[in-house]
């Protein structure tokens, strides 16, 4: 028997959409993050707007792995459009961290919101990853 998810999105003129598929979960589920990316000169800004969980971590694994392997020097990401951060999503952060350090460059994650800062400081990552813009 198929399964049914609806997702519900909400947009900033608070409407909502809701959309159903049949079919297994995993499949059908949209993912809920844009990530832009805008740099030059060895610099780079990562904008996240949406979720950073399950369905979307290997979306920004990928982005991050890309511009370390293209010799960035110093990737910022914007988190002040990201809504909700999971421990996978911690994770691809630190990963990217430890990949950038150890290639001689730099992460540094900006404008993260009260919930986002939250995260970041229960789980102690706010003393390893560089957080600015408190």
């Amino acid at each position: 028997m198929p399964l049914v998810h609806a997702c519900v999105i909400f947009d900033p003129s608070m409407e909502c959409t809701v959309s159903s598929f049949s079919g297994p979960v995993d499949q059908y589920r949209p993912t809920l993050l844009d990530i832009d990316i805008v740099g030059d000169n060895g610099r780079c800004v990562v904008q996240l707007r949406g979720e950073l969980d399950l369905s979307s971590a290997d979306q920004l694994r990928e982005a991050l792995h890309r511009l370390c392997c293209d010799g960035h020097r110093l990737v910022v990401v914007d988190l002040a459009a990201l809504q909700f951060l999971a421990v996978v999503g911690l994770a691809v952060l630190v990963e990217a961290h430890q990949n950038l350090h150890a290639a001689g460059s730099r992460l540094v994650l900006i404008h993260p919101a009260s919930i986002i800062l939250r995260v970041l400081t229960i789980t102690g990552l706010d003393a390893v990853l560089a957080v600015e813009d408190r």
